[in-house]
């Protein structure tokens, strides 16, 4: 049946006939009118040939990527240029995120935003310098008026980079909002940024997830597929023209990437599921909030890339996704109530209209099952979606939000012996593969009767997979909070030592004659530190960062001279090192 016929029923037949479908299917929801983007307005912000690192939407530890990368030819400091007329309207220093980074902000009610770079124009920069000076912080969050730094299109407004978050020289731009708090931002490309693209997205695997339990229970069947090019579009398909599929509901999933010229490949901007012609479900990435990009989360089957295996969206909605990105009429979970073949088609495409199809058939059959997926031990408690939740025993309490989860949690738990350091025991809360949308509290009991003196010196320690973390503590008599967003093991630990200080190019009466600068590297055993500060002769040096590593470049506070170095280093239960030695810069 074609889409058109299923138009003409809709409108002329429908509102007389009642249609009893062959699917189950979820809530409806109305798709949002297109949003109309202004074109050729902003200019590419490179005087290089566009090609991308990165896109909107790109899939990103949890989180969708919200802007464009753009790729510097593998090397920093190529002069970054404003997008349009505007004026800068806030920057921000930090040692992750983006690093160093220019917001502005235009008056067609757009802000475009420049990350990763190295230095801002010789203005702009010696003014946040003496920012930084007068209060002491590299790290800097700095509002403008329009007045104080405006610029035109193309105007040279910084050196790129690869400072903050970044993993390899490149520029991170954005368009937002200006009017909207939270970091509205638009898909760029939507634009016209003129960025050639002539290439269709790719599909690599089909996957059907068992929905009469939560996707955290399942065990997915799969599908490799396989590719025929057609002109204008390519059609892939699995080995088996028809999947049976069993009784009861189902939703689908896909491994997929977009393409583009001379690019990477990179997250798709739609995908539409189709069954016998209807919609089904829409997955659009059109715009985002940076607080619903972790709804990522909920898009992809969240274990299979954990463990290694790469992405897979989900092409269909969870309980507790209620991200923006899902237009259609439809949840995307099935159920076939015949034992007809019933034709599937997921037609995904790119910005630029280039169109790639998945086709194929499925029928229900009752020989067919999924595979048996293994709960394991220690279940406690079942958690639901879009409602608060607690657990407690004697030793430890959680509480989760009502937008903590995407589907039901069986949440697990155990208590064993933790580290020889530790006043708690070693709390095991849930399965650490399954996702937390927001932060929820953990409190933990000291099993040690501590004085308030020894309590600021405890921080609570979360293992989560391969990820460790620590946070200082919030104490409402023996128990100990803090807030978390991964499920892991946690335990209390009495922190005593300091953090370490190694020096990297100085050293007790050390003599700089080319080198005009200072490198430490500094970290503490259970995480970041609170802080780290440097001085010359008494008075405060500006060190910038990059993980563990701390750099001061020579400025008018390290002249000419003998001089005395003093650095202090403090981690989270306020351990302090203090490291001093002299040194003489002899330069000319």
């Amino acid at each position: 049946m074609s889409r058109f016929i299923i138009f003409f029923f809709f409108l002329f037949i429908a509102p007389f006939h009642v249609l009893e479908s062959p699917f189950y299917t979820g809530n409806t929801a109305v798709s949002k009118p297109p949003e109309s983007y202004p074109k050729n307005y902003f200019r590419y912000p490179l005087n290089i040939a566009p090609s991308l690192a990165g896109n909107f939407g790109d899939l990103r530890t949890n989180h969708y990527h919200m802007g464009l990368d753009l790729r510097t030819q593998q090397r920093e400091n190529l002069p970054v240029v404003a997008a349009a007329d505007g004026y800068v309207s806030h920057i921000r220093i930090e040692p992750y995120g983006y690093g160093h980074a220019i917001f502005i902000t235009h008056p067609n009610g757009y802000t475009t935003v420049y990350g990763h770079l190295n230095k801002f124009y010789m203005e702009l920069e010696d003014f946040v310098r003496n920012q930084q000076y007068a209060t002491e912080s590299w790290e800097q969050d700095i509002d403008f008026s329009p007045g104080q730094f405006p610029v035109q299109q193309g105007q040279f407004i910084a050196w790129s980079g690869n400072t903050g978050g970044s993993e390899g020289p490149h520029l991170h731009f954005e368009i937002r909002d200006s009017g909207l708090a939270d970091g509205h931002n638009y898909n760029p490309l939507l634009f016209d940024l003129n960025i050639p693209d002539h290439v269709p997205p790719a599909l690599y695997r089909l996957g059907i997830f068992d929905r009469n339990q939560s996707i955290y229970e399942n065990n997915p069947r799969m599908f490799p597929l396989h590719k025929k090019v057609q002109v204008g579009e390519r059609i892939y398909t699995p080995a088996d023209a028809v999947i049976k599929v069993p009784y009861g509901k189902f939703s689908f999933g896909l491994s997929m990437q977009d393409k583009m010229d001379n690019s990477f490949s990179f997250g798709v901007y739609k995908a539409d599921l189709y069954v016998d012609d209807s919609l089904y479900n829409e997955f659009k990435i059109e715009e985002c909030i940076y607080g619903d990009s972790r709804y990522i989360n909920a898009g992809i089957d969240y274990f299979m890339r954990y463990d290694g295996h790469g992405y897979m969206q989900h092409l269909s909605r969870l309980p507790g996704n209620h991200a923006p990105f899902y237009n259609s009429a439809g949840d995307g979970v099935l159920q076939l109530n015949d034992d007809s073949v019933h034709q599937v088609e997921v037609e995904v495409l790119d910005v630029a209209g280039n169109t790639s199809l998945l086709q194929f058939g499925i029928q229900r059959d009752s020989s067919v099952h999924f595979p048996e997926n293994k709960m394991g031990d220690n279940i406690v408690q079942k958690l639901a979606p879009n409602q608060p939740a607690t657990f407690e025993n004697a030793a430890v309490q959680i509480s989760l939000d009502e937008n903590a989860l995407y589907d039901t949690v069986l949440l697990r738990y155990n208590a064993s012996n933790a580290p020889p350091e530790a006043v708690s025991a070693l709390h095991s809360i849930g399965d650490y593969r399954q996702p937390v949308h927001t932060a929820y509290t953990v409190r933990i009991k000291s099993a040690v009767l501590l004085p308030d003196s020894m309590k600021k010196k405890v921080i609570m320690v979360m293992q989560s997979g391969r990820r460790k973390d620590a946070q200082q503590c919030i104490w409402q008599g023996d128990w100990a909070a803090a807030r978390w967003m991964n499920f892991g093991q946690f335990y209390l630990k009495l922190d005593t030592l300091s953090p370490t200080v190694r020096p990297i190019n100085v050293y007790d009466g050390a003599i700089f004659i080319r080198d005009q600068q200072l490198v430490f590297e500094a970290k503490d055993e259970t995480g970041d530190l609170q802080s780290f500060n440097g001085y010359i002769d008494g008075r405060w040096i500006m060190f910038r960062q990059r993980n563990n590593r701390y750099t001061y470049d020579f400025d008018d506070r390290c002249p000419p001279g003998a001089h005395t170095l003093e650095i202090r280093a403090v981690d989270l239960a306020g351990n302090e090192t203090v490291y001093q030695c002299s040194f003489e810069n002899r330069a000319k």
